[in-house]
């Protein structure tokens, strides 16, 4: 029986509409308003940090503050514009519409009397809850250390310091931003509108992470269902009759999997070249400074880098396991006793094996597909980054 708790979306859509990203349909006109202000003030928040961020680098720079400082800074920097900007990118791709159209698909599954496709639609459901959960605790986890590191700053009783020329530094906490007044006068009011800013990144970072990993999953189970279809395909004999599968349904079947991998790698192609192009210089820049942070921090810092790097190697794990079993579909195909086949069953075997050459993937931008050596050359990147800051140093 169909269970609407029973749901590929089931954490990330409260997600989603609690961070104002989720398309609300069917509601009247003046809950939608309600909801766009809404939206518009969250997304808002997320504009003034990095706003602040930039504000406070390029004060970082001019005044010929510490290294530290300035990588820091960069640190923030790097990794706010990055979750903002794929937020941005969701939406203008309309990603959420997606999403909607993966739900349509979800109720046909269960309602359907397939017994094999409901199980292996259960089976993606508890691999994305997993996922889920995992974004989730280790996110939450990040944020808190990053918080508490701020809240311990109040209760220091002297958080001055001084810089490598032997003057007194400037002091911040938690995230280095630009406040129009002065952070040690004002550290209760500071550390409370930092801990604001934090929890709507940590959000945005959630969300982000769950419709990525909720696209890849569904898309993989649509290959291995569209595999698992064809292999059933065991022609022993030229009686029709014994044609367990209509070709012409999976033909349509075929294309249609084939459509949507496409259609979503248009959308979501640039979400993977920004995580690709300012996650390596983020990681290398993490990698760089801890050693060099205070306590409190070394806890963020850790966690932090630890989520970076996992994040590039999920990416490219996925994206790669999409390439492979494209390829293993189309091997599939080419190895049935398509010889069994009359000859309009035939000529629409050898158009889904056309298909099937195609193979599916997800791109870095316009530059290619990604892939586990992509991931590889992100890390080298990443290295020749630290290098460079290190001898900046």
């Amino acid at each position: 029986m169909y269970s609407k708790q029973e749901s590929l979306l089931g954490m990330l859509k409260p997600m989603m509409m609690f961070t104002g990203t989720w398309r609300l349909d069917g509601m009247n006109s003046t809950v939608r308003w309600f909801y766009w202000l809404y939206s518009l003030i969250f997304h808002g928040f997320g504009v003034l940090f990095i706003i602040s961020v930039v504000a406070k680098f390029v004060e970082f720079v001019k005044s010929g503050a510490d290294s530290e400082d300035i990588i820091s800074s960069q640190v923030f920097l790097l990794s706010g514009t990055c979750i903002f900007s794929k937020f941005l990118i969701y939406q203008i791709c309309n990603v959420s519409d997606i999403l909607k159209a993966i739900l349509q698909e979800e109720e046909k599954i269960w309602l359907s009397k397939d017994s094999e496709s409901i199980s292996a639609y259960q089976a993606d459901i508890k691999h994305v809850r997993k996922w889920n959960w995992g974004i989730l605790l280790s996110t939450m986890f990040t944020g808190v250390a990053l918080m508490s590191a701020g809240v311990a700053s109040l209760i220091q009783a002297d958080i001055s310091s001084i810089n490598s020329e032997g003057n007194e530094k400037e002091e911040w906490s938690m995230i280095p931003m630009w406040l129009p007044y002065n952070e040690r006068e004002h550290r209760s009011t500071v550390v409370v509108l930092k801990c604001i800013f934090t929890f709507i990144y940590v959000c945005m970072f959630i969300v982000s992470g769950m419709t990525f990993v909720a696209l890849m999953i569904y898309s993989l189970g649509l290959l291995k269902m569209e595999q698992v279809k064809i292999g059933k395909c065991n022609w022993t004999s030229y009686n029709m009759a014994d044609l367990s599968v209509d070709m012409k349904t999976l033909l349509i079947n075929n294309r249609r999997v084939f459509r949507f991998i496409k259609h979503l790698d248009r959308s979501i192609r640039y979400v993977v070249l920004v995580d690709v192009l300012l996650n390596s210089i983020s990681i290398a820049a993490l990698a760089t400074n801890i050693t060099n942070v205070q306590r409190g921090d070394f806890v963020f810092c850790t966690g932090f880098l630890l989520m970076q790097v996992t994040q590039v190697f999920v990416l490219g794990w996925f994206a790669n396991d999409i390439i492979m079993l494209s390829r293993t579909r189309a091997d599939v195909l080419y190895n049935l006793n398509w010889y069994y086949l009359d000859l309009k069953n035939r000529k629409l075997f050898g158009m889904m094996l056309m298909q099937c050459q195609q193979l599916s993937v997800i791109s870095i931008g316009p530059f290619g597909p990604m892939t586990i050596g992509s991931v590889i050359s992100v890390i080298k990147a990443a290295y020749s980054y630290m290098m460079l800051m290190q001898s900046y140093k």
